[in-house]
């Protein structure tokens, strides 16, 4: 739960109003010379949407987040749920410790 509590606390609420706080300097400085002789013009459009690309990403991963919080808390799923592995996972590992 304090993985969640904390991926949503920066993820999803400080991350978008920082990225959105650059985006609105970035776009009031965009004709000054300073900002013209450092970043190259399709810096801009670009750093917005790999923003909006990262915050939907963050957004889709925090819905994930929450729903195998509720599968856990509604006994669908173990708390403590073994991860089976398959007989092609357990051969691989077993390759790999003979390797070492």
């Amino acid at each position: 739960a304090g993985f969640a509590f904390f991926f949503f606390l920066f993820r999803i609420v400080v991350c978008p109003i920082l990225w959105w706080q650059l985006c609105q300097v970035m776009w009031a400085e965009r004709n000054s010379e300073t900002y013209q002789s450092c970043f190259p013009p399709a810096l801009l459009p670009f750093f917005v949407l790999a923003g909006v690309f990262f915050n939907a990403l963050n957004s889709f991963w925090f819905y994930k987040i929450v729903r195998k919080i509720q599968r856990k808390l509604s006994g669908d799923e173990d708390i403590k749920a073994e991860n089976h592995l398959t007989e092609a996972d357990k051969a691989m590992d077993e390759q790999e410790k003979k390797e070492k």
